[in-house]
């Protein structure tokens, strides 16, 4: 047979025609960014018109501003995730909303425009505006779920694999009204009896597979087998080439000790990423990177007069100066010198070691016990932020020698490094702060940093940063 005739379906070279990584995007997702979007400009447009008799140039500059910084602060925070659950999403649209509000308001204090503004009309629209996005967002979600339960042609799905995986996968497509699927039962990968989820029944083996899809009239497969069985999805992909059901692949990936695992494509071509730094591309590293840097020079004007006072105590407490600087290891693991306001008396360290603080540690002076306890110490990092070195949110970067030692020790110590170091961390809201004199203690603070890496956002900087200054309160353990 000529094979010519197959060309446009199979390419002689195995590369697709088109790329293989396509978005699905649900009419009701694209209904609640549109009719968000549009709440808030009509707002704006009514608000000002009301209670300004017209709408100038200038508020023209901020609807056209806040489309900018809207549209780069609500994907960056996942809005309209239409995976996410409502609560979620209404977090995270007020969040999004609270930083397109702030940058605005910095940009117009900073080139000294915000008094060209009607503040009952800013704060109006502040207040406004999240009340309408909050009832479109609730309203298009149960008129979604309402459409989805009244469904008669669902389709008919089943998934195929054993596990948390598929049982997960199996909750999460039944609970989701964006998607059009309805999963009629669980079809074991194993080769021997199932139990199931509890929430759906065991079709039957993967070896009947042909029979079930004729069976159980199934519109369509989930494949949630792990990446060591792809011969068996080939197999699969060949047998069920010619019925009319659609396979879908889900490998399973999350038995490797993943770091930030994500899909993208290139060329068409599908990628999966294994482990990779969050800060590799994306709006979201650059929001990061501009959040960390507005923030920090706010602060450093705020606590200017504060740092300066606590200079000043160093150096009548003890000689020496009143900074002191170390070099640490950052992001990808590259050096930097850190800031801190000197909290030792000055001593000779032997060269390679650096012995940790200790309760009680005579080294430590008395502005510098107080200091510590506070955290005040780590103040002067906010420059090392501003610079770029730092972040806010990330792993505290721990000294060069203790990187060598616990490298050794840690099999995922050096994968901390993936992010950039922070003042505060996830580690040290859950209470993994000062002294690490165990071997276990050091293990759960990594543990919680690639946490961190694996589920990093926006949002969740945000909350660590809300909940730094209770953790301060709480923790006993920096001394």
């Amino acid at each position: 047979m000529d094979r010519t005739l197959f060309d446009d379906v199979f390419p002689a070279n195995g590369m697709p025609t088109r790329p293989l990584l396509r978005r699905h995007t649900p009419v009701t997702q694209s209904l609640q960014q549109v009719l968000c979007a549009l709440s808030v400009l009509a707002l704006l447009y009514i608000l000002t018109v009301n209670r300004t008799g017209g709408f100038d140039s200038h508020y023209r500059i901020l609807l056209i501003l806040s489309v900018c910084v809207g549209t780069i602060s609500y994907r960056a925070f996942g809005v309209f995730n239409r995976y996410a659950k409502g609560h979620q999403v209404l977090v995270r649209m007020l969040e999004a909303w609270a930083v397109c509000l702030a940058i605005i308001i910095f940009v117009g204090f900073f080139t000294k425009t915000s008094q060209l503004y009607s503040r009952q009309v800013l704060l109006l629209w502040a207040v406004t505006g999240a009340v309408a996005q909050a009832i479109i967002i609730i309203g298009t979600r149960f008129c979604a779920r309402l459409w989805h339960n009244g469904m008669q042609n669902h389709l008919r799905s089943a998934v195929i694999g054993d596990g948390w995986l598929a049982e997960h996968l199996t909750t999460c497509i039944n609970r989701n009204a964006f998607l059009p699927d309805k999963v009629v039962g669980l079809i074991s990968g194993n080769g021997t009896d199932a139990t199931g989820s509890g929430s759906v029944p065991v079709l039957g083996q993967i070896d009947n597979i042909e029979y079930m899809v004729r069976e159980f009239k199934l519109d369509r497969l989930y494949v949630a087998l792990p990446i060591e069985k792809a011969e068996e999805v080939s197999r699969l992909q060949a047998d069920l080439k010619t019925r009319h059901v659609d396979l879908l692949w889900v490998p399973d990936i999350y038995s490797f000790n993943l770091v930030n695992p994500s899909v993208r494509e290139i060329g068409g071509v599908p990628i999966i990423s294994l482990s990779e730094t969050p800060l590799a591309a994306g709006t979201e590293p650059f929001v990061k990177n501009l959040m960390d840097r507005l923030l920090a020079t706010f602060l450093i004007v705020l606590l200017g007069p504060l740092m300066l006072a606590i200079a000043v105590m160093i150096r009548l407490d003890s000689p020496g100066p009143a900074l002191y600087r170390q070099t640490r290891n950052g992001w990808d693991d590259r050096e930097f010198t850190i800031l801190k306001f000197r909290t030792m008396k000055m001593h000779e360290e032997t060269p390679g070691t650096v012995t940790q603080a200790t309760r009680d540690d005579s080294r430590v002076t008395r502005v510098g016990r107080w200091l510590r306890r506070t955290s005040l110490d780590e103040l002067p990092q906010l420059f090392n932020v501003l610079s770029g070195v730092m972040s806010l949110v990330g792993p505290r970067p721990h000294a060069v020698a203790h990187n060598q030692e616990y490298a050794e020790k840690i099999r995922s110590y050096m994968a901390r490094h993936r992010i950039k170091p922070g003042l505060t961390g996830w580690a040290q809201v859950q209470g993994y702060r000062g002294e690490t004199d165990t071997l276990d203690k050091m293990s759960a603070r990594v543990n919680l940093d690639l946490e961190y890496i694996n589920n990093w956002s926006l949002s969740m900087d945000l909350w660590i940063l809300l909940r730094t200054p209770l953790a301060l309160i709480r923790t006993k353990d920096a001394f």
